[in-house]
């Protein structure tokens, strides 16, 4: 249901900016629900951590998907690079299967990311410390105030 309604949303806010609340709660709770189950992966045995990889990194594809038409602001940049890197994350190191049963929501995240990666440049230029925060998705001990 969640590409469905990032799909009915990203095609209103071409029309109609007031979809863009929408689509920022959605992306917000896609994302939440990934980091969620990052909690869940850290305390889950070894032969649950593939089930649980797939889900996270559906979610934050999700989440990806939610910004196709989404003008960007700093936080929606934010949330965007974090959403990005959680997916790709899971990709990477989830097992094959994983990687074979998100090939289609891969093909779908990797059209808004190459559509929206000047717009999140802009946004990360105005920002640094967007990069930071999407890289401490993954690498949680790198310091804070990298400058890049």
């Amino acid at each position: 249901a969640v590409p469905v309604l990032a799909d009915l949303a990203n095609h209103f806010l071409q029309w109609d900016t007031r979809v863009e609340v929408s689509a920022r709660v959605l992306a917000g709770v896609s994302l939440e629900w990934a980091r969620s189950i990052a909690a869940q992966m850290a305390v889950a045995p070894q032969k649950e951590q593939d089930v649980l990889c797939a889900k996270q990194c559906l979610f934050a594809g999700y989440a990806v998907l939610c910004h196709s038409y989404l003008p960007l602001q700093t936080e929606d940049g934010k949330l965007l690079a974090s959403a990005i890197v959680t997916f790709k994350n899971g990709l990477v190191l989830g097992s094959p299967t994983i990687a074979k049963d998100l090939q289609r929501i891969d093909r779908m995240c990797m059209n808004v990311m190459a559509s929206r990666v000047l717009d999140l440049v802009h946004v990360v230029e105005g920002d640094r410390t967007i990069c930071t925060s999407a890289a401490r998705v993954v690498l949680q001990h790198i310091p804070t105030d990298l400058n890049w």
